[in-house]
C-alpha cells in the first residue's frame, strides 16, 4: 500500500500500516495535547529552578524559594509538642472520673486508647477485652477491683501480686492441697457455689443434692464468706470476685470449681507505672472503663 494513499472515508493520508483490514491514518497531533505538553515542560523547568530538585554527590540544589521539608517538619513537631504539653497538663490536673465526661479528652482516648490497649493489654485480655481462661473480661460489668476509671488507673499503676507495698494483693487459698478442707467438704461447697449462679441446682427433689447444698452453705459461711461476702457478691477491696453472677475467670463447671478450691488461685498483672507515662496510663484507664459501654 502506498503511503500517499488516502483513506476513502476520512480523506486523510495513511501511514501504510494495516492490521486485519484496519489502516493507520496519518493525522496531526491534537493541539490541545501539544499545549498540555508545553505547559508540563514549562512547569518542570520552573519547579527545577524554584524548588529543591537536582541531587549532587553529597548535597542537592536548594532552589530559589529556599524550601526545606526537614525544617517544615521540625517546626510542625515543635508546634505539636507544645500543644501536647498544654493538653497533657490540663489532662493530668483533671480528676480522671471528670475527664471521662469531657468530650475533648474522650476524642484523645478514642484515638490513642485502642493502640495502647492493643500493644500492652490485648495479648492477655483479647483485642476487644473479651478475656480468656485465667484472664478476666474487661468489656463486661464484673470487676475484681472496681470498674471506675479511678479504680482501673490504680490497678494499672500498682499491678496485682507483683510484690512491693503498693501492689494490689489477692490470694485464693488452696483449701484442698493444704488440707484445710476434706474431699467431702470440697464437693459440698463446690455444689453450693455452682447453685449461686445456676438456679436450677437445688430446685429438684434429690435428697443428696439438697443435703450437699445445706452442708456446702455451712462450709462457705465458715471459709469463704469473709472474702466473698455472705451473699457471695464479692469484695472489690480484696479483689474477691462475685460468685453469684454468670462471669467466671477460671470456669464455672464442677471440675473447674473443684480445681480452684483445691489448688487455689493467685492472679498476676504487671505494674505499668514504670512502662507507660502518666498520660498514657490515664488514657488507657479511660479506654478500658469505656469497653463495657460499647
Amino acid at each position: 500500500m502506498s503511503v500517499e494513499k488516502r483513506d476513502k472515508y476520512t480523506g486523510y493520508l495513511t501511514t501504510g500500516h494495516e492490521w486485519n483490514g484496519i489502516t493507520e491514518l496519518n493525522t496531526r497531533v491534537p493541539r490541545f495535547l501539544l499545549f498540555c505538553l508545553a505547559v508540563t515542560l514549562l512547569f518542570s523547568l520552573g519547579y527545577w529552578y524554584l524548588m529543591p530538585a537536582w541531587p549532587s554527590k553529597e548535597d542537592y540544589s536548594r532552589g530559589q524559594l529556599g524550601v526545606d521539608q526537614r525544617t517544615i517538619v521540625e517546626q510542625q513537631l515543635k508546634l505539636a509538642t507544645a500543644e501536647q504539653t498544654l493538653w497533657s497538663i490540663r489532662f493530668l490536673s483533671t480528676p480522671i472520673n471528670e475527664a471521662s465526661t469531657d468530650s475533648e479528652f474522650q476524642k484523645i482516648v478514642n484515638h490513642s486508647g485502642p493502640a495502647l490497649f492493643s500493644d500492652n493489654c490485648a495479648m492477655c485480655h483479647g483485642q476487644q477485652g473479651e478475656g480468656g481462661p485465667g484472664f478476666p473480661r474487661l468489656n463486661d460489668d464484673a470487676w475484681l477491683w472496681g470498674g471506675s476509671a479511678e479504680d482501673i488507673l490504680k490497678t494499672l499503676q500498682v499491678g496485682i501480686n507483683v510484690g512491693g507495698t503498693d501492689s494490689r494483693v489477692a490470694q485464693m487459698p488452696a483449701f484442698g492441697a493444704s488440707e484445710l478442707l476434706d474431699a467431702e467438704s470440697l464437693g459440698n461447697v463446690s455444689v453450693y457455689i455452682q447453685s449461686l449462679s445456676n438456679r436450677s441446682i437445688g430446685n429438684g427433689s434429690r435428697v443428696e443434692e439438697l443435703t450437699a447444698l445445706r452442708k456446702g452453705r455451712s462450709v462457705f459461711e465458715k471459709n469463704c464468706a469473709a472474702c466473698h461476702g455472705a451473699d457471695a457478691g464479692g469484695n472489690t477491696a480484696l479483689g474477691a470476685p462475685n460468685l453469684s453472677d454468670s462471669y467466671s475467670i477460671y470456669g464455672a463447671d464442677t471440675q473447674s470449681i473443684m480445681q480452684t478450691l483445691s489448688d487455689g488461685r493467685a492472679g498476676y498483672m504487671p505494674a505499668w507505672s514504670d512502662r507507660l507515662s502518666d498520660v498514657q496510663l490515664r488514657i488507657l484507664a479511660l479506654y478500658v472503663a469505656g469497653l463495657s459501654k460499647q
